[in-house]
């Protein structure tokens, strides 16, 4: 098969082409430095010719909510609709764990407002909300520097490697389109400020993370709520100290 991905250059999408490929597929990589701009529009027409399956694990070249939304906004109808004129078969989008329940968030407003644009688009389609990944646990708790320490809310989450979902990614990629969403979790459960004190200290970085529960999470405030899924269609095998042993013996 011809399968597309969509972000193909980042964390999660050069892992899965990597895997694609491996598994005999035809696996295109598609991003601005491979010549396609999904928010322009540019060569996607041409990238998408004869192509059986788009995976989109593109993201936002912006942390401000207000251009977040506008860019999945208007790159997710520029996509569909460019997919639905190529007669692709597959429509599968990576979103996030918490899209339908932070929506204070400018990030997961976001993310909503690009599923609901897949739902309703008439692509055959698969939503994969993924939780964290292990991967940006340093960069989320690095976000939360005012100078003197790290203030996290302690919200429950169950982190995933990156390899694993794009594994995940592969194998939907194979299967026939779910239309529904589905959700990948890590095999463990842990507090925000547990993982980034972890990361931190194995990175032998000093700085102090301080729990609180009113600090904002993707700039909105979470309460109670958790990153956790309940039933998840994926739990990915690795776990989080074998990750971040590896991690250190690699840095």
């Amino acid at each position: 098969m011809k399968i597309v991905i969509v972000g193909g250059t980042g964390l999660v999408g050069s892992v899965l082409v990597d895997r694609l490929a491996e598994l005999g597929h035809q696996a295109v990589a598609a991003s601005r430095s491979t010549g396609v701009d999904i928010a322009t529009g540019q060569g996607l027409a041409e990238v998408l010719k004869d192509a059986d399956v788009v995976i989109d694990t593109s993201n936002a070249r912006s942390d401000d909510p207000v251009e977040m939304l506008n860019f999945f906004r208007h790159s997710g109808r520029v996509l569909l609709d460019a997919a639905k004129r190529a007669g692709v078969k597959h429509h599968i989008t990576l979103s996030m764990l918490g899209a339908d329940r932070l929506s204070l968030s400018g990030f997961f407003l976001a993310k909503l407002t690009q599923e609901n644009l897949v739902r309703t688009s008439g692509v055959p389609y698969t939503i994969l909300r993924s939780t964290p990944f292990f991967e940006t646990i340093y960069g989320i708790a690095s976000d939360a520097d005012n100078g003197t320490d790290l203030r996290l809310p302690p919200i429950p989450m169950q982190p995933v490697a990156a390899g694993d979902i794009a594994q995940a990614l592969a194998d939907l990629a194979q299967a026939q389109p779910a239309n529904t969403i589905l959700e990948i979790s890590g095999p463990e459960t842990f507090a925000l400020t547990d993982l980034a004190l972890d990361v931190l200290t194995a990175f032998e970085d000093d700085r102090q993370v301080t729990a609180d529960p009113r600090a904002l999470y993707f700039g909105a405030e979470v309460g109670p709520e958790k990153l956790v899924a309940e039933n998840p269609w994926r739990v990915g095998a690795t776990r989080f100290d074998d990750w971040l042993r590896d991690c250190v013996a690699r840095a």
